[in-house]
């Protein structure tokens, strides 16, 4: 290190620049360009540049400070004075290998940080789209039990009604083999794709008639299906064994019903097909189309159940 010093301090040389004292040294003791770049973690192009003192391809002044002071403790010369005889430049360059690398490091961070945000933006809008799409999946109101319906007719109603009742459940074997025929008022209304209620009981009391009660909150007796004829064989009929909420639309969008059936209701519908069909507890109701059971359990999730008949 005191030969060193002495070399740099020769008489006739003012101020000599410090590459060739860094080659010297190095050659001295058999380093090669390799071995010290691995050293300092840079490229031999880069400590080939500070012994020929060329600081042109290397990053700003304030790198080849850091890098000549490393070169300098790695060789045991006197790092301060290299630097007080290297003739670094005070502006940054910004050209060479060096700042090829910073840059592209920077570039790498920045195309990293997009593609991070990009990624969490498409997650967010899919996850947008899904909730949306989901909304419109909205299940049709809950069933209304047969208790609540009970409690919501008139006291002179549910008075009529309980030996209404009573006196089905004894005639349903003849009900069923002398169903009557709709008759012509209810015919028109079928045609034009109304719901045809099947007839009320004759043993029903008037006190019942004359409440005024929708046929919507009504409990009537349990009856066999309407049978129904049409030209072109699109009759559906709805038996219900559970009360169950029911929105039928035909093909030209009207709504044949939109109402809770109670258990033991059976009822015909005419019109033109396709019919759209909610079943809120489908579990509950026997569909006939065409003359034909038609099977709901494919289209079953959970209680309800859509589909659409052709």
């Amino acid at each position: 290190m005191e030969n060193n010093e002495e070399l740099m301090q020769q008489p006739g040389v003012d101020n000599p620049l410090p590459g060739k004292l860094l080659r010297e040294t190095r050659t001295g003791r058999n380093l090669t360009l390799e071995q010290v770049a691995d050293d300092l973690c840079l490229t031999p192009q880069q400590v080939e540049a500070m012994e020929n003192d060329d600081y042109a391809d290397l990053p700003g002044a304030t790198y080849v400070r850091g890098y000549l002071r490393n070169y300098a403790r790695l060789l045991g010369l006197p790092e301060e004075r290299i630097l007080e005889t290297a003739a670094i430049p005070t502006t940054v360059i910004m050209s060479g290998a060096g700042n090829r690398k910073a840059a592209m490091a920077v570039e790498n961070t920045r195309n990293t940080t997009v593609a991070f945000l990009t990624a969490v933006i498409v997650a967010i809008l899919l996850g947008l789209i899904y909730s949306w799409w989901q909304s419109r999946e909205t299940p049709g109101p809950e069933p209304v039990t047969s208790s609540d319906t009970a409690q919501s007719l008139p006291e002179s109603v549910r008075g009529a009604a309980a030996p209404a009742a009573a006196s089905a459940a004894g005639q349903s074997a003849a009900t069923q083999t002398s169903a009557e025929v709709a008759s012509p008022p209810a015919a028109s209304a079928a045609a034009s794709g109304d719901v045809i209620p099947e007839s009320a009981p004759a043993n029903l009391p008037a006190a019942a008639a004359d409440a005024g009660t929708p046929q919507d909150n009504a409990a009537p007796a349990a009856t066999e299906p309407v049978s129904v004829s049409s030209a072109d064989g699109s009759n559906l009929v709805l038996k219900f064994s559970a009360d169950s909420w029911v929105d039928i639309q035909d093909a030209s969008g009207n709504t044949l019903i939109r109402r809770t059936v109670p258990a033991g209701e059976t009822i015909a519908f005419r019109g033109t097909p396709p019919f759209k069909v909610f079943l809120g507890y489908a579990r509950g109701v026997n569909v006939n189309y065409r003359a034909e059971d038609y099977d709901v359990t494919p289209h079953i999730s959970g209680a309800i159940a859509r589909f659409t008949l052709q």
